[in-house]
């Protein structure tokens, strides 16, 4: 069977559980010795570099809440599936946690078009889903639906890290001219660039450049000449780092030095390994955990915790984002009025101020993650500090 044809066969099941099942399964009361919480991640398949150490997250935050005593002592019974990167089994599996598994909760699925697929499942059956690193504008968006929606996320989404960065840029920067370069056609840098224009103009600043560039080989002597003629005193590049990585070359090779700023992607060894050191000062760029995070105790208990059970492993942002979505939900079911759907989603909503390992965490009206956003500075190549900016 070809993918398209199991995708959508994977999709037809799920949409007959769907009719086959209580269409108030977050209402009936869920009861037993442990509680259970599923997890739908890409494991496998195309999307497994965010999905595989999601569920090393997911794995890590239940072994130690459960080493601690549990959720008001009941110990949490995970089943995990892997969705193997497609859609219509990721809906699938929505479905059969949720009615079949009678789970009080799901984490994932990990990515924005996954994550998508299932919002509709679980507002359906009134059971909550947690994504990690499912970023993209198109889900969540302030409105009346999403406010009584089932579903939530742990990461500032792309276009209000690009909005922090504008804040960061007029604030803390005193940039008051910036040019804007996006890599062409893509959701991701889309987001995040019209995130940024947004609010830099509403601050007051002005977007002197704005300028798409194609992936693989920008033209970087055109971005020095408009950056250099529209005199731009802050450059934000929304694009991979490699692309990053050629510009800040040539702009600093100009002898351009103003602030660069770009998106959670330059959160890689690419940079390093792809312009010298002494060219990679005053650039700043969104991550979603640090290192020099050293004041956040339960930062450490997560990094220290992943590399004893992964042998060794350093942890990505896609397993703090997923181990802080299990901590939520495992907050929320402890505060629970009682082991429903319902009244789970309720308390996951009314969240303040739980200590995660990415940050302080508090959920908005629109069930966005509220907290700091942290932003790397490298001076010569090193990341040597963390800004706090207000999302």
């Amino acid at each position: 069977m070809n993918k398209a044809l199991a995708g959508a066969a994977a999709a037809l099941l799920a949409v007959s559980l769907l009719a086959a099942c209580d269409s108030t399964a977050g209402e009936q009361l869920h009861l037993g010795e442990k509680i259970r919480i599923g997890a739908n991640v890409e494991a496998t398949g195309g999307l497994a570099s965010l999905g595989d150490p999601a569920s090393k997250g997911i794995h890590l935050a239940v072994q130690q809440i459960n080493d601690a005593g549990g959720i008001n002592g009941q110990e949490i019974d995970l089943t995990a599936l892997d969705n193997r990167s497609d859609w219509g089994r990721a809906s699938a599996l929505t479905t059969q946690l949720m009615t079949q598994g009678k789970v009080l909760a799901v984490i994932g699925p990990t990515t924005t078009p996954l994550f998508a697929t299932t919002a509709s499942i679980s507002n359906h059956q009134h059971i909550v889903s947690v994504a990690g690193s499912a970023c993209g504008s198109e889900i969540l968006q302030p409105t009346e639906e999403t406010a009584g929606s089932y579903t939530f996320r742990t990461c500032i989404s792309d276009d209000q890290q690009g909005a922090t960065l504008a804040r960061l840029a007029f604030e803390q920067l005193n940039a008051q001219r910036a040019a804007v370069l996006q890599l062409a056609d893509v959701q991701y840098t889309e987001d995040f660039a019209k995130g940024f224009r947004d609010r830099f103009a509403e601050l007051g600043g002005q977007v002197a450049v704005s300028q798409p560039f194609p992936g693989g080989a920008p033209d970087t002597a055109g971005i020095v000449s408009a950056v250099t003629a529209n005199r731009a005193d802050v450059i934000f590049i929304a694009g991979p780092p490699t692309e990053g990585a050629m510009i800040i070359r040539a702009l600093r090779e100009a002898g351009l030095n103003v602030p660069v700023l770009g998106t959670d992607g330059f959160d890689s060894p690419v940079l390093a390994q792809s312009v010298p050191p002494e060219l990679l000062s005053g650039v700043y760029y969104t991550v979603h955990y640090t290192a020099l995070d050293t004041a956040n105790p339960k930062l450490a208990e997560f990094v220290e915790g992943y590399r004893a059970a992964y042998s060794g492993e350093e942890p990505p942002p896609a397993a703090a984002l997923a181990y802080d979505a299990t901590l939520l939900v495992a907050d929320a079911i402890a505060r629970a009025e009682q082991p429903t759907g319902v009244a789970v989603r309720d308390a996951l909503a009314a969240t303040t101020n739980l200590q995660g390992a990415t940050g302080l965490l508090a959920i908005d009206e629109f069930h966005q993650v509220h907290k700091q956003v942290q932003v790397i500075q490298l001076t010569n190549g090193a990341p040597n500090k963390v800004l706090y900016v207000e999302s």
